[in-house]
C-alpha cells in the first residue's frame, strides 16, 4: 500500500477517533454547563420566593408557588418544567406540586445547614440541542474527510489552534489571572464552551474583585478568614461585643474655608490614607468615612482576639502618625491637622442595613453613640476611652483620669485619656 493511501488512511482513523473524542467531551460538557445553568435558575428562584414569603401571610405564598407552578422557563438550549415547590415557613412547609412527563431532578436549597426551599424539576430540549451540534459537527467533519489529506490538514491545525487558546486561557486561570478571555467566533460546540468559559472567567475576576474590595476595609488575614468562613456570617444582623473608634479632625471647616475644592480631598485622602492603613494594620474595619471624620470597628463580622487591645494600639499609632505629618507640615508653613478620637466598647448590633440597590454592613446601638460622643470631648490628637476600656486596659496601658463628662442627653460618662503602652517608651 503506498504512503500516501497510508497517511490518508491514518488522518481518517485520527479524524474518526479525534472527532468522537471531541463531540462526547463537548456533549457531556455542554450538558454539565447547561445543567448547571438550570440549577442557578431555580437557585435565584427559590431565594427570591423564600424571601418573599417573609412578608405574606401563607395563603398568599401558597397562590405565588401555584403562579410559578405554571410557567415554563424556556432558552434557546433547553426548556424547564417545574413539578414541585416547597417553601419552609414558621416550621410549616407550603408546598404545591402538579404531575409532568420525564425525568425529575431534586434540589435542596439550605441555610446554614437547614433546609429552606425545595423544588423539583425536569429539564427538556438538551438532547436535541446536543443532537444537532453533533450531527453539524458530524458534517464538517464528512466535508474535511472528502477534500482530502490538506484539508484534514488544515482543520486539524484550525481546532488544535482554538483547543490551545482554551488551554492557554485555563493556564491563565490557574495562575489567577481572571481577566483572560477567549475570542472564538464559532458556533460550534468549542465556541460554546469558549462563551462559557468567558462567563466562568468574569465571575472568578468579580469575586476576586469582590475580595479586593473588602481587603481594602480590613486585613488581608481577615478577609480571607471572611471568605473562608462565609457560612458562619450573621451579616442579617448579629449582637455582639465590639470596640468602637470614632475619629474627627477639629476645626475642619475653619482650615478648609479658604481651599480649592481639590485640595481639601487631597489633604483628607493625605491623612485618611495613612488611618486606613493603620486600622487594617490591626485588624479593624473602617466602616465609613463621615466628612471629615471615621468609624472603624472591631470583632465583627467574626470573633477577634485581643480585639479591645487592637482598637487601642491602633488609635496610638493615629496619634503618633498625625503629629508626624503635622511636624513637616509645619515646616512648609502649613496649618496642622488635629484629630481627636473616642474608644467605647460593649454590645451592639452588626449586620447589612439598606436594601437591595444599596446596602451597608455597619454597626448600630448605644455603644456605638457613647463612642461619638467621648471622641466628641476629645481634645486636639488625643484618644479618649468610656471606663469600661479602661477597666479592661488599665494593666497594660498609661491613662490619665480626665473626670465626668455629661452628655447633651444630660447623661455623665467617665471618660479617660489613653497616651500610650506601658512597655512602650515615651
Amino acid at each position: 500500500m503506498r504512503l500516501k493511501i497510508k497517511l490518508i488512511l491514518l488522518f481518517t482513523l485520527l479524524l474518526i477517533l479525534t472527532s468522537g473524542s471531541i463531540f462526547i467531551t463537548s456533549a457531556y460538557k455542554l450538558k454539565e454547563s447547561l445543567t448547571e445553568e438550570a440549577n442557578y435558575r431555580m437557585t435565584d428562584m427559590l431565594i427570591h420566593l423564600h424571601t418573599a414569603s417573609q412578608f405574606i401571610d401563607n395563603k398568599s405564598l401558597k397562590s405565588v408557588l401555584k403562579k410559578f407552578m405554571n410557567i415554563t422557563y424556556k432558552s434557546n438550549d433547553y426548556t424547564l418544567n417545574i413539578a414541585s415547590i416547597s417553601i419552609k415557613k414558621d416550621n410549616k412547609n407550603i408546598k404545591v406540586s402538579r404531575i409532568i412527563k420525564g425525568k425529575t431532578i431534586s434540589f435542596i436549597l439550605k441555610k446554614q445547614n437547614k433546609e429552606i426551599a425545595s423544588a423539583v424539576y425536569s429539564i427538556t430540549g438538551l438532547h436535541k440541542t446536543i443532537e444537532e451540534i453533533l450531527i453539524k459537527q458530524g458534517l464538517i467533519s464528512l466535508l474535511i474527510l472528502f477534500l482530502g489529506i490538506f484539508s484534514i490538514f488544515f482543520f486539524s491545525h484550525t481546532l488544535t489552534r482554538k483547543l490551545t487558546k482554551l488551554t492557554k486561557a485555563m493556564d491563565k486561570i490557574s495562575n489567577h489571572n481572571y481577566k483572560v478571555r477567549i475570542s472564538i467566533n464559532s458556533k460550534d460546540e468549542i465556541g460554546k464552551l469558549a462563551n462559557h468559559f468567558n462567563s466562568m472567567a468574569q465571575s472568578l475576576e468579580e469575586g476576586e474583585f469582590a475580595k479586593t474590595v473588602l481587603k481594602r476595609y480590613v486585613t488581608k488575614q481577615v478577609a480571607e478568614n471572611i471568605l473562608k468562613k462565609k457560612n458562619e456570617l450573621k451579616l442579617e444582623g448579629d449582637k455582639r461585643n465590639i470596640a468602637v473608634l470614632f475619629g474627627d479632625i477639629r476645626g475642619f471647616t475653619k482650615l478648609s474655608s479658604n481651599m480649592e475644592p481639590e485640595k481639601i480631598i487631597a489633604l483628607l485622602n493625605d491623612f485618611f490614607s495613612i488611618i486606613i492603613d493603620i486600622i487594617i494594620k490591626y485588624d479593624g474595619v473602617l466602616d465609613k468615612f463621615i466628612g471629615d471624620g471615621f468609624l472603624a470597628f472591631w470583632n465583627a463580622p467574626l470573633d477577634q482576639k485581643d480585639y479591645i487591645e487592637k482598637s487601642c494600639d491602633a488609635a496610638i499609632e493615629i496619634v503618633n502618625a498625625i503629629k508626624r505629618k503635622n511636624i513637616n507640615r509645619i515646616k512648609n508653613g502649613q496649618t496642622p491637622v488635629e484629630m481627636g478620637m473616642g474608644i467605647n466598647i460593649g454590645q451592639a448590633i452588626a449586620g447589612n442595613v439598606g436594601s437591595e440597590k444599596r446596602m451597608d454592613y455597619t454597626v448600630i446601638g448605644n455603644t456605638v453613640n457613647i463612642a461619638e460622643r467621648v471622641e466628641g470631648f476629645a481634645p486636639n490628637t488625643t484618644i479618649y476611652v468610656t471606663k469600661a476600656v479602661y477597666e479592661l486596659i488599665k494593666g497594660d496601658y498609661i491613662l490619665n483620669f480626665i473626670g465626668l463628662k455629661k452628655t447633651g442627653e444630660n447623661i455623665k460618662l467617665e471618660v479617660h485619656e489613653l497616651i500610650r503602652r506601658k512597655d512602650v517608651l515615651s
